[in-house]
């Protein structure tokens, strides 16, 4: 089994690229990011910047030089610079080629023939003479829409707007997976080199329909009315070749096109038929997972009466309750006098909830407090779903008795 220590990323911005980089991280592999010479990008302890020239073969194979694996999450306007960097990639002898795919099943005939995918089909057939000639090994990557990033710009359907485009009438299932199970199968493939080389690796967080996202959202609090449209694919399809034609296409009504046509056609492959989840370490998330991702946060807060735990506590209040369902803010004393700002802001904004924890460093209060939260949970229906976000900014000080001398 190949054994990968080093990897370089190419494309840590974008949807999946910092999942995919934090995943990395974690994981406690060696990480180079590549950027262009003059970049702003700023990275995360665990990383190491390198610019390069991306229209340079000799350049970007001496950055690969030495590393085991790249991962490119290059998006699409960017596909014109990954010939070059698998190309050196080869050269440089790198173990592991991972392109960016991150999508749609492009191994489905119907799927590879839209010319969205063009330039992945053509990295696929490189990938395969490469390592047919014995000089690397790859893997391909097929998770569907990324759940997460769909729901949070309106793709999937529209949680804001409480409104959706149902694509062939919405019921048609489609594979689907987070950002950050994007991450943990890359670190799986990684790790399982063997049973992963030179082929397709499918992932799902689930399997679900426009409609049933719909229902999910509705069960965590978007009860409003929703406006929905039905979309052919097939016409979609046909608008998006139509588009091609002109002088100038838009690549906003094209691309966008071809791709519903992809996950919501029939035939195309939308639904994965078999997964490879056990292989790289991935459990399929039930309906209480599915739900937060429609749902709007919950948000805990400690030493919330003053400085940076109030003025965070304000800013979240400024957030729409599309975004901010709850935001729990909890003080050692809880009247009106002690916390005025607090207590105004609570009147204005029935989000805010005041909740007492006398002292973090007690048992006991914490564990009233704790009871205080399940109520204001219980009461806002959010009980089954829990906490989604801790920011415990609660200061401790350690009082120790010194005299002058030890001063």
């Amino acid at each position: 089994m190949t054994t990968i220590k080093t990897v370089t990323l190419v494309g840590a911005g974008g949807a999946v690229g910092p999942a995919i980089l934090k995943a990395l991280i974690e994981a406690s592999f060696t990480v180079q990011v590549l950027a262009r010479a003059g970049s702003k990008t700023t990275l995360p302890s665990g990383a190491k910047l390198t610019e390069v020239d991306f229209e340079s073969v000799p350049a970007l194979t001496a950055a690969l030089k030495g590393q085991d694996a790249l991962v490119s999450t290059l998006g699409a306007f960017a596909f014109g610079v990954q010939p070059r960097i698998i190309e050196a990639a080869i050269s440089a002898g790198v173990k592991r080629i991972i392109p960016s795919e991150f999508g749609s099943e492009t191994s489905n005939p119907k799927t590879s023939a839209l010319p969205v995918y063009r330039d992945k089909v053509a990295a696929q057939e490189v990938l395969k003479k490469a390592a047919a000639d014995g000089k690397t090994s790859y893997s391909i990557v097929f998770n569907g829409p990324l759940l997460d990033w769909g729901l949070m710009v309106g793709f999937l359907i529209n949680t804001r707007e409480l409104s959706a485009t149902l694509y062939d009438g919405g019921d048609r299932p489609f594979s689907a997976t987070t950002t950050a199970s994007v991450g943990k199968a890359i670190v799986g493939i990684l790790k399982h080199t063997s049973e992963t080389a030179n082929r397709a690796v499918y992932v799902q967080d689930a399997v679900v329909t426009q409609n049933q996202l719909i229902a999910l959202a509705k069960k965590s609090g978007k009860t409003g009315e929703w406006t929905t449209e039905v979309a052919d694919t097939a016409e979609l399809e046909g608008a998006a070749f139509e588009e091609l034609g002109k002088e100038q296409p838009n690549p906003m009504v094209w691309a966008f096109n071809f791709i519903k046509r992809a996950v919501w056609g029939q035939g195309y492959g939308g639904e994965f038929k078999k997964t490879d989840n056990e292989v790289v370490g991935l459990k399929e998330m039930g309906e209480k997972r599915q739900r937060r991702n429609t749902e709007m946060s919950t948000y805990l807060l400690t030493g919330t009466s003053r400085s940076l735990g109030l003025a965070t506590t304000l800013h979240l209040s400024t957030f729409p309750s599309s975004q901010v369902r709850l935001i729990l803010a909890t003080v050692r004393d809880a009247s009106p006098s002690s916390i005025p700002q607090l207590h105004t802001l609570a009147a204005k904004d029935p989000r805010v909830k005041i909740v007492v924890l006398r002292d973090v460093c007690d048992e006991e209060a914490v564990l009233e407090a704790k009871e205080s939260v399940e109520g204001v949970l219980r009461e806002e229906g959010s009980e089954k779903l829990g906490l989604d976000v801790l920011v415990n900014n609660a200061g401790v000080i350690d009082r120790v008795e010194r005299d002058v001398e030890t001063l």
